[in-house]
Parts: structure tokens; C-alpha cells; sequence
């Protein structure tokens, strides 16, 4: 088990909505520090969706991954 220290949650206009629940006022990205390093995770509050890659030490990278939807055309 691993344990991640919160640094903090904030905005950012490019994320998309929640794909479960459609809210996009409560998607925050949530800044926290690893063993490693300082890593970043997009969650949503409303609905407590999250993803988290565990690798990503860019928010870019997070907010890229949640942005991602299956059936969207690139």
C-alpha cells in the first residue's frame, strides 16, 4: 500500500467534463506527494471519480488522460 500526501486540489479550464457523472464544475486536479515526488491526478468531487496514473508529474499528463474518452474521434 502506498500513501500519498494531498498538497492541494485546484481548477483548470482543460479538463472535460466528469464521463460519469457530466459535472465539470466539481473536476479538480489534486496535486500530492509520493515517496517519489510530487505527482498529479484528475478526481472528480461530485461523484469521487478518479484517475490517477501514479506517474504523472505534469498535470498536463493527467488532465490529457482524463481527457481521453473511448469513442471520441482524435
Amino acid at each position: 500500500m502506498y500513501s500519498r500526501k494531498a498538497i492541494r486540489y485546484y481548477s483548470d479550464d482543460r479538463t472535460k467534463a466528469c464521463p460519469f457523472c457530466g459535472n465539470k464544475r466539481y473536476v479538480k486536479v489534486f496535486e500530492y506527494e509520493r515517496e517519489v515526488g510530487v505527482r498529479y491526478s484528475v478526481v472528480c468531487l461530485d461523484c469521487m471519480a478518479e484517475l490517477d496514473l501514479g506517474y504523472a508529474q505534469h498535470p498536463s499528463t493527467a488532465i490529457d488522460a482524463w481527457n481521453r474518452r473511448k469513442n471520441e474521434v482524435q
